[in-house]
């Protein structure tokens, strides 16, 4: 990738994403490094997880809570109108559990 990037002689690159993203960008980083190609790379915090370390909430994270909070309301209300019903909802979250505590 980083090859490709200097062939269109692209000199600065922003990324929204998560852990894995910036883990991406540091391992992209050090292919420039080795090709000595300048190239300013920033990373944008951007994770339904809300885990991101130094940062208070990221993108996407409200309106995942957000989607989240209506379809455990609508799961309830399936569940409490029929006989013999359960509204099961699993939610995303890596490691941290942060947007299921939070919906």
């Amino acid at each position: 990738m980083a090859e490709a990037l200097r062939e269109h002689r692209i000199r600065q690159l922003f990324v929204l994403g998560g852990d894995g993203t910036h883990k991406g960008i540091l391992q992209l980083c050090q292919s420039f490094s080795d090709l000595d190609y300048e190239c300013a790379c920033m990373g944008v915090p951007s994770t339904i997880n809300n885990n991101m370390p130094m940062t208070d909430k990221t993108f996407g994270f409200d309106t995942a809570c957000s989607v989240a909070k209506a379809i455990i309301d609508a799961a309830y209300v399936e569940a409490t109108c029929n006989a013999n019903c359960i509204g099961f909802v699993k939610l995303l979250g890596t490691d941290s559990g942060l947007l299921t505590v939070m919906s």
